[in-house]
């Protein structure tokens, strides 16, 4: 079922977005992992604000759960830096 994860036919659309968004970050930044409170910081400031952020933590998890990225966080309520598998590129080569 793991595997399933890992196929884009069957991410809902906002998971899609987010790998694609994911993709063209860590392709800008040649792969070095990626600031979570960068990405939020991106995010208009206004009524919906906190459930976009929460979406794209859930979607996040999402990944790390089918093993594409991996999530670190050094201490509670600290940024989290998002890196990229193999997996990830994986899936970037069959698409």
């Amino acid at each position: 079922q793991a595997s399933q994860g890992r196929s884009p036919e069957a991410w809902s659309s906002r998971t899609r977005r987010m790998y694609a968004m994911l993709a063209s970050a860590f392709g800008e930044s040649e792969g070095e992992a990626l600031s979570y409170a960068a990405m939020i910081g991106k995010t208009k400031d206004g009524p919906e604000k906190r459930r976009v952020v929460a979406g794209c933590f859930q979607e996040l998890l999402y990944l790390c759960t089918h093993g594409l990225i991996d999530l670190k966080q050094q201490t509670p309520y600290a940024n989290i830096l998002v890196s990229k598998t193999e997996l990830f590129e994986q899936v970037v080569a069959a698409h």
